[in-house]
């Protein structure tokens, strides 16, 4: 996902400094769609393969893969000007959307619940786990996804409105400063309906323009403003997601590798190799060399090539009781390496930690304890340990 979302970005900065098109006399501008009525278009290609308007003040503009037989950007911009750009996977479901300056990011859908990350504009995160949301549309039988989905348009249409009802159920639900950038948006959108009708495979323009009037929708020329528009916030976007890679690359981590009553997530911005430590309050230490303690602490991925993620985790009911101590370790390769590490116990909301750490050095990065389900922090104030002995990886 992210190295896709790399490219995508990387080919719209480009196009945002071509111009689009060339703004008509007022007497050849194409006539509005009449009330209640919804216009789609065909671009061919470019930084946006279809488009679309309402007379409401929806705008939509889709870019698809490669074979352009699935959308894997939307930009949407709301009738009360609000605008966001959701990032799809390979199944048509929101992976990733932007929205003024906020980022949610979705991870291990089912056909009635999901995992969200939510990213402020300034870092701030919050973990939802299990939220209940019908996902069924994309599933098939046995819980698997499905891809029976007839068109892009109608790909896009349901992750639509996935995306703006689950951005309106969060800041709803959670109505906290990380989700109140959703709030201005809703599931009730002209142009997700009318995507979600066209069931025509556009291969041409000839079969999308038959099928769009079987449903209604009048094709129009793509107004270049629009077009425009939607590359200005796809490159706003970029800025975002840029800015807050590193707090992203660690939600995504967290909410993709396991969790329970103790989940210690590390990322870092380089190729070193850091290690991540816990010791829990029977004195095991679990990390690289040890992946498990008898307490049911677990290592399930260490990174030693740069960047992370590394887990340690204890699963639901499973931690005991006590005084945890989280360690980090720089045992090789780029000095110094800016690290980002969140701590997560329960349902609690995560508390981060960062810092820089030097070659060959180990610190103390916080201790903490948790008893019937309470979280309580005794230092975490990042410490250097000159008593630690560091293991030689074979």
């Amino acid at each position: 996902m992210k190295n896709l979302r790399i490219a995508l970005l990387a080919l719209l900065s480009v196009l945002i400094i071509v111009p689009m098109g060339c703004k008509k006399d007022d007497d050849e501008e194409t006539p509005a769609p009449a009330v209640g009525q919804t216009t789609w278009s065909n671009t061919g290609g470019g930084a946006f393969d279809y488009v679309g308007m309402a007379q409401s003040g929806e705008l939509v503009a889709v870019q698809t893969d490669q074979l352009g037989s699935l959308p894997k950007s939307v930009f949407y911009q709301s009738a009360g000007g609000a605008n966001m750009m959701m990032y799809l996977g390979d199944n048509g479901f929101p992976e990733t959307i932007v929205a003024n300056g906020a980022v949610m990011i979705f991870e291990n859908a089912t056909a009635s619940t999901l995992d969200v990350g939510l990213v402020s504009g300034n870092g701030e995160i919050e973990i939802l786990r299990g939220i209940q949301f019908d996902n069924s549309a994309f599933f098939g039988g046995g819980g698997t996804i499905s891809q029976t989905f007839a068109s892009v348009l109608q790909y896009t249409g349901h992750a639509m409105v996935q995306g703006l009802g689950l951005s309106s159920q969060i800041a709803t639900m959670y109505p906290s400063s990380v989700s109140q950038p959703l709030s201005v948006f809703s599931s009730n959108s002209l142009m997700a309906s009318q995507a979600v009708a066209a069931t025509a495979a556009p291969a041409s323009g000839e079969v999308f323009t038959s099928a769009a009037m079987t449903y209604g929708i009048t094709t129009v020329q793509a107004p270049a403003d629009l077009l425009t528009l939607g590359t200005g916030v796809m490159q706003i976007s970029d800025n975002t997601l840029t800015q807050l890679e590193e707090t992203i690359n660690l939600v995504e981590g967290t909410l993709q590798y396991g969790s329970g009553d103790v989940q210690v997530t590390l990322t870092w911005d380089n190729t070193a190799d850091l290690d991540l430590y816990v010791t829990d309050p029977n004195g095991e230490t679990i990390y690289w060399g040890q992946t498990t303690s008898s307490s049911g602490g677990q290592l399930d991925v260490d990174d030693t090539d740069g960047y992370g993620p590394e887990n340690i985790f204890w699963e639901n009911d499973a931690a005991p009781s006590g005084e945890y101590l989280v360690q980090l370790n720089h045992y090789s390769g780029d000095s110094p390496a800016n690290y980002i590490i969140l701590v997560q116990t329960g349902d609690g909301d995560p508390v981060q930690y960062t810092g820089a750490i030097n070659d060959e050095e180990t610190l103390d990065i916080v201790t903490f304890t948790i008893a019937k389900g309470e979280f309580k922090v005794i230092n975490d104030q990042a410490r250097v340990n000159m008593n630690f002995e560091v293991p030689v990886k074979k």
